[in-house]
């Protein structure tokens, strides 16, 4: 770009890092002049351009260099657009994109945050896999196939059925047993996914792959009993994977 700022090479330096993208040059004029782009779909996830400050309602008249992202929930755009340095897209879908000054008005941290936001908001489903950071999950364990307490009396390492895709090595699995028990028993960290299942597996459950999962800590049934989780977090009817909130997962740690 011919207008260049400091604030601008550390947000592509960014980008590098945590997503592998370096940045092309679709143009041969302006409005645009360099794009990041997924890696699989081609499609944009962030555009650099340089751009009259009156368009912006701005003083001055040397261009400034601006990054247009996108943002996927609108309460959040019409938060953003508030902030000193964030406007209505330019030369973009203003009902779904922002542009944000690079001239020092947007703290760093922010800017990578905003990134890093439209990455995930432009991605296909495994890119988001491959890049979102570990999530935590809750898996019920139905009591009448098998006695949930017994589990990991031989091993810290047993493998699951792999009932979500979106599952990724690191991500966090608490096991929910089921009535009469009614609790969490255990937190899991995932070692693998799209394992192939052993005999007895693909007997019980034909053509699902399974993942590895390892101990972490076992709970006693009065820790997190469904009354605490409802109560405490709006945790219910776990009936299949679900998400579990960052204050859980480290109230557990509090108790390992």
């Amino acid at each position: 770009m011919e207008v260049e700022s400091q604030q601008m090479n550390r947000v592509l330096a960014f980008a590098g890092k945590r997503f592998d993208t370096e940045p092309d040059c679709p143009f041969r004029r302006p409005p645009g002049k360099l794009v990041l782009r997924h890696a699989t779909s081609g499609k944009w996830y962030a555009l650099f351009l340089e751009v009259d400050p009156a368009a912006f309602h701005l003083s001055g008249s040397s261009p400034v260099p601006v990054m247009n992202v996108r943002v996927k929930d609108p309460v959040s755009q019409s938060v953003l657009v508030r902030q000193d340095g964030i406007f209505p897209a330019y030369h973009m879908n203003k009902a779904g994109w922002i542009s944000v000054l690079l001239d020092g008005s947007v703290e760093n941290r922010t800017v990578f945050s905003l990134l890093e936001d439209s990455f995930f908001a432009t991605a296909d489903p495994k890119e988001v896999k491959a890049y979102r950071p570990p999530r935590a999950f809750v898996l019920p364990a139905k009591v009448s196939l098998a006695d949930p307490r017994r589990f990991f009396d031989t091993t810290d390492k047993i493998t699951w059925t792999q009932s979500s895709p979106s599952f990724k090595a690191g991500d966090i699995v608490c096991i929910y047993a089921g009535a009469p028990i009614s609790a969490i028993l255990y937190e899991c960290r995932i070692l693998e996914t799209d394992v192939a299942p052993d005999a007895e597996m693909e007997a019980a459950f034909p053509g699902r792959k399974v993942i590895r999962l390892l101990l972490l800590k076992r709970f006693p049934d009065d820790a997190f009993p469904k009354s605490y989780l409802a109560e405490k977090y709006g945790i219910t009817n776990i009936r299949g994977p679900r998400y579990l909130p960052d204050s859980l997962i480290r109230e557990m740690e509090e108790k390992r």
